[in-house]
Formats: structure tokens, C-alpha cells, sequence
């Protein structure tokens, strides 16, 4: 089974995208909220969505090896 290379590549990139100097110092000039600094909310934030991605993507790799198998 082939993993889709250009994919991971993508959402590591976007990954490091976010969480560059640009994105969080826009980030850390907001109020903090429920009194945690935004940049911190902002990183925990991004770094959730990651790990459901990532869950979500190899879940569906797995759907499709276990298909592959019962062929």
C-alpha cells in the first residue's frame, strides 16, 4: 500500500506554516481568553486539529489496506 506522500508533505508544511513567526505574532497581540494567553491557545489549538487529521488520514489508510487484504 502506497502512502500519499504528497499529502503528508502538504499538511506538514501547512503544519509549520501556522505555527511560523508571522501567524503567532499576530496571535500574541489578542486578549487573552479565559485568562491563557492566545498564542497559547492558538498552538493548542493548531496542534488538535493536526492530531485529528492525521488520526483521520490514517484511519482511511487503514480502511483501505484491510480492503486491499480481503480482496
Amino acid at each position: 500500500m502506497q502512502i500519499n506522500a504528497p499529502k503528508l508533505i502538504f499538511y506538514a508544511l501547512l503544519l509549520l506554516t501556522l505555527l511560523s513567526n508571522p501567524f503567532l505574532s499576530v496571535v500574541s497581540n489578542l486578549k487573552p481568553i479565559y485568562g491563557i494567553p492566545a498564542s497559547y491557545v492558538y498552538i493548542f489549538v493548531v496542534w488538535l486539529v493536526f492530531i485529528v487529521i492525521l488520526y483521520r488520514l490514517s484511519k482511511r489508510l487503514l480502511n483501505n489496506q484491510s480492503r486491499q487484504l480481503d480482496k
